[in-house]
């Protein structure tokens, strides 16, 4: 755990059983995950899960990233590990995607893990708006991409990770001018008009 989790943070739990269920509440609090770049560090993790029967709820849990809060909300019913519905869902404002020496990439979240359907993968909905941004664009990162791979090919990135890798995408990624770029070749603004398709194993990026 020390691989995704800083040793900071307290845990707290009022739990009971009833009914031949969970009862109560869990709560995890002042928590950090590990550097991650380009994303950065999540910190002031807060997640309080209130159970009732199969129901777990989000209450009050948010984390900050680079400096802007990241709110969770939602709840999901769980039979077991295989058998478990959710809609989850992820808001943000003018946070920090990514922050590098190439690029400094903003954007408004509202998010949503979903599944109704326990026969079928979760489905990560929602809307990217990007905002507020600077891209150092170098041409020769553009030259030989490999299309077979997903991560040196848009969106950049995937995620082989059993059994997320297999969850569905279906987010609207946009922006009207929405970032700077400066390059030896190219100086000017960009909007994006594209959707983010496929699973988080093989992503897809389409649109303008």
């Amino acid at each position: 755990w020390r691989e995704f989790l800083q040793p900071v943070g307290t845990l707290g739990a009022d739990l009971r059983i009833e009914q031949g269920g969970w009862r109560g509440w869990v709560e995890v609090a002042e928590a950090a995950m590990q550097p991650r770049e380009p994303l950065g560090t999540l910190r002031d993790i807060t997640v309080r899960l209130a159970l009732d029967g199969q129901t777990v709820r989000f209450e009050r849990s948010g984390a900050m990233l680079n400096g802007q809060p990241i709110a969770i909300s939602g709840g999901l019913t769980v039979a077991d590990l295989e058998s478990w519905t959710a809609e989850v869902r992820v808001a943000a404002t003018n946070l920090t995607l990514v922050r590098s020496t190439d690029a400094m990439l903003r954007a408004d979240l509202d998010l949503a893990l979903v599944r109704t359907n326990t026969e079928a993968p979760p489905r990560i909905d929602g809307v990217v708006t990007l905002r507020n941004s600077v891209v150092m664009l170098d041409v020769r990162n553009f030259v030989g991409v490999n299309l077979e791979r997903p991560d040196p090919r848009p969106p950049y990135f995937s995620v082989d990770a059993d059994p997320v890798g297999d969850w569905n995408l279906n987010v609207a990624v946009r922006g009207n001018r929405f970032a700077r770029v400066l390059s030896p070749a190219f100086r000017g603004t960009v909007s994006a008009e594209t959707r983010l398709l496929g699973t988080l194993r093989h992503p897809r990026l389409l649109g303008e």
